[in-house]
């Protein structure tokens, strides 16, 4: 692991792009991990889960049966756990740019190449995964259609919510990748203005006027891919100023860090007391987030090490599969008696902390996805990509 005080912000952006999208999967995949059975019940006193606005009795003894500071903490953030699908869009715009902007070049053959083997592989396993596992497991009958659909990333069509309707994600994503080859186009012919033109129309249509949004998730999902390019540019633009001023820009990152707390704490507890509903803005906390975590990220002292790029990588795969094992728990009697048994004998403090056990079963998540990907997931595309120009002769007649 290497260690520096003063290192280009290029190298800082990086390494908090890593720890983002660590910290968006940890909110996401423990928001997920609340509906196991038994588990939020064990920490909030029997409080159930808020799910409806009109659950701000549950929401207020949920925090209020918590001892420890971070516990509470913890809660306020992971009732948002559904707004940080949105930072993720984000942090995908960023870190998709950065990474282009950085090669100042752009293919796009070698670009969807990249997004078969980098995206869509580990989406066809994950969606193949749980379409055998619903049927074997679970006793689930499928449709004559239903894997189709899932391949094609329908998946929460009625035909396939079943399976593992998070997966949606992907179908959104998948979207954006498509549009995304047309940012390099017009940035080649315009140059700057030309995000910041795309950006603003994002903004007037889709938050001012709010024509689209309302009939469409992509728009909005879109604005956030739009945002985090935005930020992926200017930082790359006023790259040489922030490197020959980072004291300057410490101050701003810590100032960036308190005001996206401050802005959580409003929204996500302040906001909620005084409507007397759990209810808040799911767009607001998910671009709280992502300032928060990246400015955050970029105080941090700058860790270099390959485990946190395999951490960051393997949040992909986390998103792809935890959700499916939350439902084998619930659903599969031998495998929730199977795990309850084991979390029985968990030590302290992780039968008393909500927060220490959600990070315990992260950790569990995450080093099995980083060891699938090393192991399996890392070998299986190299051969398919050796594969690529491999002629393949077709036995005479």
């Amino acid at each position: 692991m290497q260690y520096s005080k003063n290192v280009d912000i290029l190298s800082r952006v990086s390494v908090s792009i890593d720890i983002a999208r660590i910290c968006t999967m940890f909110m996401i995949a423990t928001g997920h991990f609340m509906q196991l059975k038994g588990f939020y019940t064990h920490f909030t006193d029997g409080a159930g889960y808020p799910f409806q606005p009109d659950d701000f009795q549950n929401f207020v003894k949920s925090l209020s049966s918590q001892t420890w500071v971070v516990d509470k903490y913890y809660l306020m953030l992971n009732f948002s756990y559904w707004s940080l699908n949105f930072t993720f869009f984000a942090l995908s715009g960023l870190s998709l740019w950065l990474s282009c902007r950085v090669k100042n070049t752009f293919t796009l053959g070698s670009y969807f190449t990249g997004r078969f083997f980098g995206v869509y592989l580990g989406y066809a396993i994950a969606a193949t995964t749980a379409f055998l596992a619903a049927i074997t497991l679970l006793g689930h009958t499928p449709g004559q259609h239903d894997i189709n659909y899932l391949l094609l990333g329908v998946a929460r069509a009625r035909e396939t919510y079943f399976y593992n309707d998070t997966l949606w994600f992907m179908a959104v994503l998948f979207v954006l990748y498509l549009i995304y080859p047309a940012v390099p186009l017009l940035y080649s012919k315009l140059g700057t203005i030309s995000i910041v033109a795309a950006w603003a129309l994002c903004i007037y249509f889709f938050g001012w006027k709010d024509a689209l949004a309302r009939e469409s998730f992509l728009p909005i999902a879109f604005t956030f891919f739009m945002t985090g390019i935005l930020a992926s540019e200017m930082i790359y633009v006023l790259r040489q100023f922030l490197d020959r001023h980072q004291p300057a820009l410490t101050i701003v990152l810590a100032a960036l860090t308190i005001c996206a707390m401050y802005g959580l704490h409003q929204t996500l507890y302040i906001g909620i007391e005084v409507k007397e509903r759990f209810e808040y803005s799911t767009h607001a906390a998910g671009m709280l987030c992502f300032v928060f975590f990246i400015s955050a990220g970029m105080l941090l002292p700058m860790l270099k090490s390959n485990m946190l790029r395999l951490a960051g990588t393997a949040t992909y795969t986390v998103y792809l599969f935890h959700y499916m094992l939350v439902r084998l728990f619930n659903n599969n009697q031998t495998i929730h008696d199977i795990l309850a048994t084991a979390a029985g004998v968990a030590p302290w403090p992780f039968q008393e902390s909500i927060f220490a056990a959600s990070a315990a079963l992260f950790a569990l998540f995450m080093a099995a996805a980083i060891l699938y990907g090393k192991y399996f997931l890392t070998p299986l595309t190299k051969f398919l990509r050796s594969c690529l120009d491999r002629e393949i002769v077709l036995r005479k007649q």
